[in-house]
C-alpha cells in the first residue's frame, strides 16, 4: 500500500495496480453529508426505481427499497433517520448509484475537486466518472470479501471511521485458491492475517485497484462516497458512440427483423444518410461525445431534465462549474449542455448570445435581445433560454 507522494490522479491509470491511501485528502466530508438528505428526497420525488440496494441482517431487501420509495422523508428528517423509521432498525447498508445526478451541490463539488482536475492532467476519461455511495451501520460488507471490475476511488465522509481489509489479487488467490475468487466469502477472520488493514477516517481517500479483494467493517454509522472511473477500449468507445448517434435517427426504429441480404446495405445507408450521419467523420463523432462529457463535468449520467416555464420572468446565469460548449456546422449550431446535445438553426448573432450566456455573469431575456441589436424577438430568446434551463446548463439567480 502506498501513502501517495505524487498527485492522486496519477494512480487512476488502469495500467497501475497499487492500493493508494491519502489521509485528510479533502475537507468537504461534512458538506457532502449535508447534501445527501436532499439527494434521497430527489430519489423519492423522481418516482422511478433507482439503482439502489438495501441490505439488512436478512440480506438484500428489494421489498424494503420499494417501501422507502413510497414514504418520503419528513421535513427536517435525515436520510438515515428515514431509513430506520421505514424499515424499523438502525442496522442497514444502503448503496445508491448515480448519486451525482440526484444532487446538484454534490455534482458541482465532485466536478471542481475531482473530475475536472483529473481531466486537466490526464485527458478526458471516455467512459466518464460515476458516483455512488455506501452508508449505514453493519459488521461487514453485506456481500462479504469481494473484488470489483473497476478501480474504486473512495472518499470517506464519516462521521465514524471504518476498518478496511484489502488483499492483492495474487495473494488472495494463494489463500482462497483459484475457485475461491469466484465465490462470495464471509470467512473474514480466517483471512484477515494476510490482509492489508487500514482505518478509513473522515476526509480520507482510498483507491483500490480493480481485481483486488476487500471488505469494509462499519460498526458505527458512516457514509462512503465512491467514484468509478469507467475504463473503455477504443473499440468499445467507438461502439458506444455509434449507438448514441443512431438511436435518435428518424428511421432507427424501422422493423428490420426480416430482410433480404441484397437490400440490407442500401437500407442501412438510407437510414444514416437521411440524418446526415454518413457526412460525419468518425473523428467528429468522437469529439462530440467528448464534449458532451466535458459539459457535465465528466460525470455520468446527466441530471434529470427540469420542467420549466416563465423564463422571461427570471434572471439567469450559467451553472458553475460546467462549461457551455458549442460548435457550428452546415447552418446548424450544436450546443453541449450537461451531457446532452441541443441543436439550433444558426441565426445571426447566435454565437454572441451563447458567449453572453457562457460568460458566467447574470443575464435576462432582454439582455440577450440587446446583444443581437434587437434583431431577435422575445420568443426566440425565450426558446433558447428555456431549453438551456430545462437541461440545467443555466440556473435562476435570486435576489438580482
Amino acid at each position: 500500500m502506498t501513502t501517495s507522494t505524487v498527485p492522486w490522479f496519477e494512480h487512476l491509470s488502469y495500467t497501475k495496480s497499487e492500493v493508494v491511501f491519502i489521509p485528510n485528502f479533502w475537507s468537504h466530508a461534512a458538506t457532502v453529508r449535508s447534501h445527501l438528505d436532499d439527494a434521497f428526497r430527489e430519489v423519492v420525488r423522481q418516482q422511478r426505481f433507482p439503482k439502489m440496494r438495501l441490505f439488512t441482517g436478512s440480506g438484500l431487501r428489494n421489498d424494503l427499497t420499494v417501501q422507502l420509495l413510497k414514504q418520503p422523508l419528513f421535513a427536517g428528517e435525515t436520510f438515515p433517520e428515514w431509513i430506520e423509521r421505514v424499515i424499523g432498525t438502525p442496522d442497514f447498508c444502503v448503496a445508491l448509484n448515480n448519486t451525482s445526478s440526484y444532487s446538484e451541490p454534490l455534482a458541482a463539488l465532485l466536478t471542481e475537486t475531482i473530475t475536472q482536475p483529473a481531466s486537466r492532467h490526464l485527458g478526458t476519461l471516455l467512459g466518464g466518472y460515476e458516483a455512488y455511495l455506501f452508508a449505514g451501520r453493519y459488521d461487514a460488507t453485506p456481500f462479504g470479501i469481494h473484488d470489483d471490475v473497476d478501480h474504486s476511488l473512495l472518499l470517506h465522509l464519516g462521521p465514524a471511521p471504518q476498518d478496511v481489509l484489502i488483499w492483492p489479487r495474487a495473494e488472495y488467490e494463494k489463500i482462497a485458491g483459484p475457485s475461491g475468487t469466484a465465490m462470495i466469502d464471509f470467512d473474514i477472520a480466517a483471512k484477515a492475517p494476510w490482509a492489508q488493514h487500514l482505518t478509513f477516517r473522515e476526509n480520507d481517500l482510498l483507491m483500490i485497484p480493480q481485481g483486488d479483494f476487500h471488505v469494509f467493517m462499519r460498526p458505527n454509522y458512516s457514509v462512503t462516497l465512491g467514484l468509478i472511473p469507467h475504463p473503455t477500449t477504443l473499440a468499445g468507445f467507438l461502439s458506444r458512440v455509434m449507438t448514441e448517434f443512431t438511436r435518435d435517427l428518424t428511421s432507427a426504429n424501422e422493423d428490420a427483423s426480416y430482410v433480404t441480404w441484397p437490400a440490407l446495405p442500401g437500407q442501412i445507408e438510407r437510414l444514416l444518410d437521411a440524418d446526415g450521419v454518413l457526412q460525419l467523420p468518425v473523428r467528429d463523432l468522437v469529439r462530440q461525445s467528448s464534449l458532451r462529457l466535458e459539459s457535465n463535468g465528466y460525470l455520468i449520467p446527466s441530471p434529470p431534465m427540469l420542467g420549466v416555464a416563465g423564463a422571461e420572468e427570471h434572471t439567469f446565469q450559467r451553472r458553475a462549474p460546467y462549461p457551455l460548449l458549442w460548435e457550428s456546422s452546415c447552418d446548424q449550431v450544436t450546443i453541449y449542455a450537461r451531457g446532452r446535445t441541443l441543436k439550433f438553426r444558426e441565426l445571426p448573432h447566435m454565437h454572441r448570445v451563447l458567449e453572453r450566456i457562457s460568460g458566467g455573469t447574470p443575464f435576462s431575456i432582454a439582455d440577450l435581445i440587446r446583444v443581437t441589436g434587437d434583431t431577435w424577438g422575445a420568443d426566440l430568446a425565450t426558446h433558447l433560454v428555456t431549453a438551456l434551463w430545462a437541461h440545467r446548463a443555466i440556473e435562476v439567480v435570486h435576489g438580482v
